[in-house]
């Protein structure tokens, strides 16, 4: 394998980045155009504690430019001395040409969210938080990993989870 972003490329990155998820369109990044963009998890603070998520462009899947800043970061109005903020899971919508961003963030229960973004860096909620709560009820209260995507064909979101299930996939 051959690395292609490092901690020490991230400019608020305090010791590693983890959970990545590659997602192909167009993107544009301090004016650049890119054709990827990947999404990880990184510490601010102590190691495995409050985790944010942010952006790295490429146009070849291999060079990599971080965003000076995180994309996603732990509710502020939760706790975020846990886990924070991460595991990341991207896909692109064809129909509204928009980001659909499945992630944790483990200053809220239940912990999975959902967002949206046109650009890939700034995102918004959706849906409303009452039908993220019946979602992520439906989930679990632990959807570790989530991983979406959507298929064109019958117009349907389809998700992956590990719900605290260290021997399967949901």
């Amino acid at each position: 394998p051959q690395r292609v972003l490092h901690n020490s490329q991230v400019p608020w990155a305090n010791s590693h980045i983890c959970d990545p998820s590659l997602v192909k369109g167009s993107f544009t990044h301090n004016g650049q155009p890119y054709s990827y963009a990947l999404y990880f998890t990184t510490d601010t603070g102590a190691v495995g504690g409050n985790n944010e998520i942010g952006v790295a462009f490429s146009n070849n899947g291999k060079n990599f430019t971080a965003q000076n800043n995180p994309v996603i970061s732990p509710d502020p109005s939760g706790n975020s001395a846990f886990y924070g903020a991460g595991m990341s899971g991207v896909a692109y919508h064809p129909t509204t040409g928009k980001l659909q961003h499945a992630y944790l963030d483990t200053s809220f229960n239940p912990i999975l969210r959902l967002r949206e973004s046109a650009d890939g860096k700034n995102f918004t909620p959706t849906p409303p938080l009452a039908t993220q709560l019946h979602a992520a009820g439906r989930l679990g209260n632990d959807g570790q990993g989530p991983d979406i995507a959507f298929n064109p064909f019958d117009a349907h979101w389809y998700a992956t989870i590990k719900n605290n299930d260290p021997n399967g996939i949901y």
